[in-house]
C-alpha cells in the first residue's frame, strides 16, 4: 500500500511513513490502523496531485484541472477502472470545458491528435495506468509501465489499447473521492450509482 500510494517514489514514501507516524504517536496508537491511513491518505493524495501539477507546469499547465476532470466518469468496472472508449470519450470532451496547453500547442476537443497526445502524457507521468490480463500471473493480470512500450498510447495502436483496461492512478484516487464528495456537496446531488468510493482495488 505504501509502495502504490507513494508513486513508487523513495521519497513520498519516506514522507507517508513519517506523517502515519506522527499522527499515531499523536493519537496515542502502538500501530497505523486503517482508519488512520485512511484519513491521512485524503491530504497525502492532495499533495501528490500539487506535486505532479508542479512538475508539469512547463509542459502541461491545465494538469491538475485535467485530473479533476476524472472525476465525474462513470467508470465501466470496478471504481477507477475505465476501457480504452470512456477515457477516449473524457479526453476528447476536456478540451471543451477550459483550455489545454501541453509541450505549448493548445489541444483542441474530439480531435483524435490532441487525445493520443494528452493520453500518452498522463501515461508518461503515471495518473493513466494500463492493465492488460495475464493468466501467468496470480492475479490475473499485469501492468504495462511507459519505460516498457513508451509507444503503448498511439492512434496506430487503438486495437491494442482497446484491449487495456485503464486505471487511474493510486496515489491520485483518494483525491478524486474528496473531490467528487465536495462536488456533491455543492451542488446538493447524491454520488452517482458507480462512485469512486469502492477503493478496495
Amino acid at each position: 500500500m505504501i509502495t502504490v500510494r507513494s508513486r513508487e517514489c523513495p521519497r513520498d514514501a519516506v514522507q507517508l511513513i513519517n506523517e502515519l507516524s506522527r499522527r499515531a504517536i499523536m493519537a496515542g496508537q502502538h500501530k497505523i490502523n486503517e482508519e488512520l491511513f485512511a484519513s491521512e491518505m485524503i491530504n497525502f493524495s492532495k499533495q501528490r496531485v500539487s506535486l505532479l501539477a508542479q512538475e508539469a507546469e512547463f509542459e502541461c499547465p491545465e494538469l491538475a484541472d485535467i485530473i479533476r476532470g476524472f472525476y465525474k466518469i462513470d467508470y465501466d468496472y470496478e471504481s477507477f477502472k475505465a476501457t480504452a472508449e470512456l477515457v477516449k470519450a473524457t479526453l476528447s470532451d476536456l478540451p471543451s470545458s477550459f483550455s489545454i496547453r501541453l509541450y505549448g500547442r493548445t489541444l483542441q476537443p474530439n480531435n483524435d491528435e490532441s487525445v493520443f497526445d494528452l493520453w500518452k502524457y498522463l501515461f508518461d507521468v503515471g495518473f493513466l495506468n494500463a492493465r492488460v490480463s495475464d493468466k501467468r500471473n496470480q492475479d490475473g493480470f499485469r501492468h504495462i509501465y511507459p519505460h516498457e512500450e513508451p509507444n503503448y498510447v498511439a492512434k496506430t495502436r487503438w486495437n491494442v489499447m482497446q484491449a487495456t483496461i485503464w486505471e487511474i492512478g493510486p496515489s491520485y484516487r483518494d483525491f478524486l473521492i474528496s473531490y467528487q464528495k465536495e462536488m456533491a456537496a455543492k451542488t446538493g446531488l447524491p454520488p452517482k450509482r458507480k462512485s469512486l468510493f469502492n477503493t478496495r482495488r
